[in-house]
């Protein structure tokens, strides 16, 4: 509504998104294994595997509002957002599509995922405090949210107040383990991001940080 736009059946194919998830449909999948494995019965519901896969959420953005151009859900754990983000500026700078909404959405508050994570010893028994000395771990929540990301050929076309421009994006593997982050793969990251940018680090005057709340 902000952003002023109209999908029609002339332009949606130039619409399109891009939603970053965690993982697949939580709620979906442990009903269903807790209603054939405790509850005896012997038939999945119909929509079990569309509702769990990982692109259910972008299809259902594009169901609701018609886009009809590069529509894809993006799974990379805690960067999911940020990479559907990245993949949205490609697929417009790619002449793909003028408009895409692009964000992340999780709802990992189900039993067996809250277990999980308490396998792995990350989970704060009170409060996350991401840098505090005495932090002691991560709490889990649920969420989206989405941003319109736009050309500026067309949003300078008909007229659009805008808020913010994506100057670059960069993308990095670390390679290194499963859980742990290594120090090489972000600076690779943001190092190509500034080079995509065309900015040097002196130009950065704020970053957003990964702030788990996890003991390093």
């Amino acid at each position: 509504r902000q952003a002023g736009l109209s999908c029609d059946e002339q332009n949606a194919h130039r619409f399109g998104a891009a939603m970053g998830v965690g993982g697949p449909g939580w709620g979906t999948i442990e009903e269903t294994y807790r209603s054939i494995l405790l509850d005896g019965v012997t038939r999945a519901r119909i929509f079990t595997a569309p509702k769990g896969m990982p692109s259910a959420a972008a299809g259902q953005v594009s169901i609701f509002l018609g886009l009809r151009g590069p529509v894809f859900g993006v799974t990379s754990a805690c960067a999911a957002g940020n990479h559907a983000i990245a993949s949205a500026v490609d697929q417009i700078r790619l002449g793909r599509a003028d408009v895409m909404l692009a964000g992340g959405s999780d709802a990992p508050l189900t039993w067996g995922v809250l277990k999980s994570w308490e396998a792995l010893r990350v989970l704060a028994p009170d409060t996350c405090r991401p840098f505090s000395a005495d932090r002691k771990g991560v709490v889990l929540g649920e969420g989206a949210g989405m941003a319109v990301l736009e050309s500026y050929k067309h949003a300078a076309a008909r007229g659009a107040t805008m808020l913010a421009e994506v100057a670059g994006i960069g993308l990095s593997g670390d390679a290194y383990d499963i859980v742990m982050p290594s120090i090489e793969g972000p600076e690779a990251a943001m190092r190509s991001c500034l080079a995509d940018a065309e900015l040097n680090p002196d130009d950065v005057d704020y970053l957003n940080a990964h702030g788990t709340g996890t003991v390093a």
